[in-house]
């Protein structure tokens, strides 16, 4: 296997696990409406209970509390300027696009600013970290 093949068969994994880790983010985030959704059911649900238990003077059953997402459902944050400039490394030998980048971005489900992988780029080729060439953007 060459160099052009190992790095195709990498960029290929890479393609293929930012895919998996969009479609996971998007499923994780409908799981966590779903929850948001049920507590809230669960809740009315319980005010419905005590009313009645109330209104024929019977104690209430539960105290109604509001269930909260576990720590550890949140979202963790990522690093988009890390995102990006391992983006460039792994297409050194042929350079990224722009649009490349934003797709990629897209891809892995992280939302920017539109302009702000084109403000990352300008800043890694000011600090000499980067280079542009015929539209590509390389590593340096």
């Amino acid at each position: 296997m060459n160099n052009n093949q190992f790095i195709s068969m990498l960029q290929d994994q890479l393609e293929e696990k930012t895919k998996s880790l969009s479609q996971i983010g998007e499923k994780r985030a409908a799981i966590l409406e779903e929850e948001a959704s049920l507590v809230k059911e669960v809740d009315a649900i319980k005010i419905l209970v005590n009313a009645e238990r109330k209104k024929l003077g019977l104690q209430e059953a539960e105290e109604i509390l509001e269930l909260q997402p576990e720590a550890s459902s949140e979202v963790p944050e990522i690093n988009v300027a890390q995102f990006v400039r391992d983006l460039i490394s792994m297409n050194a030998s042929n350079g990224i696009p722009l649009k490349g980048i934003k797709s990629q971005l897209k891809s892995a489900g992280i939302t920017v600013h539109p302009n702000y992988p084109y403000n990352l780029v300008q800043r890694l080729i000011k600090n000499k970290k980067a280079r542009q060439e015929n539209g590509n953007i390389f590593p340096v």
